[in-house]
């Protein structure tokens, strides 16, 4: 059981930027008893070279389709 806030669940990655852009789409399937629980999608930019994080982003709680 994990009882800690903001546990990685499932990785996607790294997806490399070509020409300053990227088109990235990815379905995770997920349980509405998962659903439940408001998880929730992170994403963020890294510099390669120095490990810099240059943006972070994350939605609000997810819902089942």
């Amino acid at each position: 059981v994990l009882a800690h806030d903001h546990v990685v669940r499932h990785w996607l990655g790294p997806v490399s930027i070509a020409a300053g852009a990227v088109s990235f789409e990815r379905s995770v399937p997920m349980t509405p008893a998962q659903a439940a629980k408001g998880l929730s999608v992170a994403a963020f930019v890294q510099d390669t070279r120095s490990a810099e994080v240059l943006q972070a982003v994350a939605t609000g709680p997810c819902r089942a389709a």
